[in-house]
C-alpha cells in the first residue's frame, strides 16, 4: 500500500477518473443503459452523496481551526493587524477572480445544456421516479447523513424536549 502513497495525487485523482469512467461503460454495456442508470441511482449514487456530506461537514470546522491557529501562533497583536487586512484583501480577490470565471466559462460552455435535466424539460414533464427498494441501506444513508457535525444533535428529540420544558 506504500507504493499507492508514492504517487502524486493528481496522478491518483486522474487514475480514479479513468477507472470510473471504464466502469461506467462497461456496466452500461453489460446491464444496458436504463439498468445501468438504476444501479448507479441505488448503489453508488448514495456512497458518493455520503462522501460528500462527509467532506461539506468538515471543510468549515476545517478553516475555522486552521484560522484560529494561525492566530495564536502569531502571539503579537500589532502583526496580525497588517497580516489580518492583507488576507481580507487577498480573500476577496481570488474571490472576486474566482467568481469572474465561474460565470464566463458557465455563460460560454453552458453545462447541462441538452441534458434531461435542463430546466426547460425539468418542469414540461418531470421524469416518474423510482421508489427505492424498502429497507434499503441507501436511502436510509441518504436522509439520515449529517450536513453539519451538530446537525444530529439538533435535530435530536431530546433538545426539542428540553426546549419545551423551558429548561
Amino acid at each position: 500500500m506504500t507504493w499507492w502513497f508514492g504517487v502524486a495525487l493528481w496522478k491518483r485523482v486522474l487514475g480514479a477518473l479513468v477507472l470510473g469512467l471504464i466502469f461506467g461503460a462497461i456496466l452500461s454495456q453489460i446491464l444496458g443503459g436504463e439498468a445501468a442508470a438504476s444501479f448507479i441511482e441505488s448503489y453508488i449514487k448514495p456512497v458518493g452523496d455520503l462522501f460528500i456530506r462527509l467532506i461539506r461537514m468538515l471543510i468549515v470546522p476545517l478553516i475555522l481551526t486552521t484560522l484560529v491557529a494561525g492566530v495564536v501562533a502569531l502571539g503579537d497583536p500589532k502583526k496580525l493587524g497588517s497580516i489580518g487586512v492583507k488576507t481580507i484583501a487577498l480573500y476577496f480577490v481570488t474571490t472576486l477572480f474566482a467568481n469572474t470565471i465561474g460565470i464566463i466559462f458557465g455563460l460560454v460552455f453552458r453545462p447541462g445544456a441538452g441534458s434531461i435535466w435542463a430546466a426547460r424539460t425539468l418542469f414540461r414533464s418531470a421524469p416518474k421516479r423510482r421508489p427505492s427498494p424498502s429497507g434499503c441501506w441507501a436511502s436510509c444513508r441518504r436522509t439520515r447523513s449529517p450536513r453539519w457535525p451538530t446537525a444530529t444533535f439538533w435535530r435530536s428529540s431530546s433538545l426539542r424536549s428540553c426546549s419545551a420544558s423551558g429548561s
